[in-house]
């Protein structure tokens, strides 16, 4: 039974958003009002001492993301860590704001400031010996390492966590950390090592009768006890919360959602494929309610593995593409985040390619040789001759069509399986008014001079490393990252789209005097994940597919002529080393407001 796994961090224990929420402000929660004399104090045009130590009680012990302003908040966190830096505070007033503020850049969704503060953080407490602040920074740092996926370091984090709480005697947050050092774990696929801590916490809740916590652990104990070779003990476990559940009388959605998924991934591993469609369905139906994320991509994955198993490729193709797009969706949420190396040491690893498999069109050629006689041996010998000849011609017109991978797997297997790729940039480019210029040109002008601009484009993205996908009319598609993650393609993305434009504004005169018109392209970029894969069984056309695409797109026809647009993903990519000017959340079609950027013009001819 093959399993195709495309996130290796949705792959595993998913019984804990609410565990995690819970961990990250085990010991901040009082959903109060602030109490007026605070809250003047926090927020007078004083930024003293004690505004700083209000501030601080605030964020606390009051303050809630879903109530208050993130950007105010953090505005006047960054406004007390200047005055401290600047008077020289002491170090415990200095680490109290650091921890402050790396909290509600966390909370803004902001991982790479959020880290910068936490380890400025950590070093003021393990400079002060203050263990309860040092537990409670390096578990803030392991959680935003855990989002990231990067379970080594998430690990690391709990683990040093752990060791200071025990120093601080706090039973509550020792179970937490054990619970969050397990799902790590067990993401890391080290089952053997996370099975006796999920045990350990499980029978201590069901001792303490603790339900919620007991409940939360069983699904990572029935997940670790799948993952060493015991799907029997998993499967009762499983069984055993949705029971004890149902029993509670309350309404718990996400655990339900969590359980099927997990449900669902046992039986499919097991062979049994029926039940795994059936509880991935219920899985989806549960995540639907309330919108849960992680549980809702696993069983999409699930359901994609199930009718790839039975060759139901239309079913798999429709669920890949419902799971490519919400974990764009995830994306955009800001729950994964790519961290700045510098400031957290840390750059999120893909482990694979999705694979996604469609029934292979295998592309037979049969040569029949009869040689009944002397004169039909000679007709065959000029034949494979010029047969030669031909298949050469051939190999460099699909070098053309196709990347050399694929053309590869077509001679191989006579098809291609389709596959999911994360953190391509895409650049669209097309003329402004087309329309009305393709009128005033004959047709064999048009054509000539959208060719003589599409070779350089071509020849502009050889050089650089990138990858054209195809021309639609007057627009051209080129990506990067498409068969290779390991450099910053954007930038090259953002290279050639100077180039295009430097060489529209070169020949801009003369094209204008040959054909009475010159042409002037827009150009737009996105980063997101597509799939891609050979369509067609006549003539083969490689492309690619996915919310990234309809993105890119969108982000070309909101550019200007002459101008580079790119959207907020690819941004993030290029803003410490391209110059950028944000141009606010412009509307998007189907995509409601959208982050845009125009790239700063090298010269006066590209503004």
């Amino acid at each position: 039974m093959t399993q195709v796994k495309l996130i290796p961090f949705l792959c595993n224990s998913y019984a804990s958003c609410l565990l995690i929420l819970l961990a990250s402000v085990a010991l901040n929660a009082q959903d109060s009002k602030v109490p007026p004399d605070l809250w003047n104090t926090a927020f007078s045009e004083k930024i003293d001492t004690a505004a700083s130590r209000a501030f601080e009680t605030i964020v606390s012990n009051y303050w809630t993301p879903a109530r208050d302003s993130i950007p105010l908040y953090i505005s006047r966190a960054e406004a007390y860590l200047a005055k401290a830096k600047e008077t020289h505070a002491d170090d415990l007033s200095l680490l109290r704001i650091e921890l402050c503020t790396g909290q509600l850049y966390k909370h803004d969704q902001s991982p790479t400031q959020s880290i910068k503060h936490y380890f400025a953080a950590l070093m003021l407490a393990e400079r002060l010996s203050q263990p309860k602040y040092i537990t409670n920074i390096n578990l803030e740092i392991g959680l935003i390492y855990y989002l990231q996926g990067n379970w080594e370091k998430a690990i690391h984090f709990f683990n040093a966590a752990l060791r200071y709480n025990k120093d601080a005697k706090n039973v509550r947050r020792e179970n937490i950390l054990t619970y969050l050092i397990g799902l790590s774990l067990n993401n890391a696929e080290r089952y053997s090592e996370a099975l006796p801590l999920f045990r350990r916490i499980y029978d201590y809740n069901v001792v303490d009768r603790d339900t919620n916590r007991m409940l939360e652990a069983g699904t990572g104990l029935a997940d670790a006890y799948r993952g060493t070779g015991k799907p029997d003990s998993a499967e009762k476990i499983y069984r055993y919360i949705l029971q004890v559940a149902d029993e509670s009388g309350a309404e718990r959605h996400e655990l339900h959602a969590v359980v099927h998924a997990g449900l669902a991934r046992l039986y499919f591993v097991m062979g049994r494929l029926a039940d795994s469609e059936r509880e991935a369905l219920a899985s989806l139906t549960y995540s639907r309610r309330n919108d849960y994320f992680i549980p809702k991509l696993e069983a999409q994955k699930t359901l994609y593995n199930v009718y790839r198993q039975r060759g139901d490729y239309a079913n798999a193709l429709h669920y890949l593409e419902m799971y490519t797009h919400d974990y764009d969706s995830l994306q955009n949420k800001g729950n994964i985040a790519k961290m700045s190396v510098s400031q957290a040491l840390f750059e999120y690893q893909h482990k694979e390619d999705a694979i996604i498999a469609e029934e292979g069109k295998k592309q037979t050629i049969m040569i029949v040789v009869a040689s009944l006689t002397s004169l039909l041996v000679i007709v065959v010998f000029f034949f494979y001759r010029s047969l030669s000849k031909q298949k050469a011609r051939s190999e460099v017109l699909l070098e053309n069509i196709l990347p050399k991978d694929t053309i590869a797997e077509l001679k191989e297997q006579g098809g291609v399986v389709p596959r999911i790729h994360h953190n391509v940039t895409i650049m669209f480019c097309d003329v402004k008014d087309f329309t009305v210029l393709a009128e005033d040109l004959s047709p064999e002008s048009l054509v000539k001079l959208l060719d003589l601009y599409f070779r350089k484009f071509d020849a502009i993205v050889s050089d650089l490393g990138l990858e054209k996908i195809k021309t639609i009319g007057d627009a051209y598609m080129a990506t990067g990252g498409l068969h290779d993650d390991s450099q910053n393609y954007a930038e090259r993305c953002i290279e050639a789209a100077r180039q295009m434009i430097r060489f529209v504004d070169e020949t801009s005169e003369q094209y204008h005097t040959q054909f009475g018109h010159s042409f002037r392209f827009r150009i737009g970029i996105h980063t997101g994940s597509v799939v891609s894969g050979v369509v067609g069984r006549d003539k083969y056309a490689y492309d690619i597919w996915g919310d990234t695409v309809n993105t890119a797109s969108r982000i070309e026809q909101h550019s200007e002529p002459g101008r580079i647009n790119l959207s907020g993903s690819t941004y993030e990519l290029v803003s410490s080393t391209i110059p950028c000017v944000y141009r606010g959340k412009i509307s998007a079609k189907n995509k409601g407001e959208v982050d845009m950027y125009f790239v700063e013009s090298s010269s006066t001819s590209d503004s």
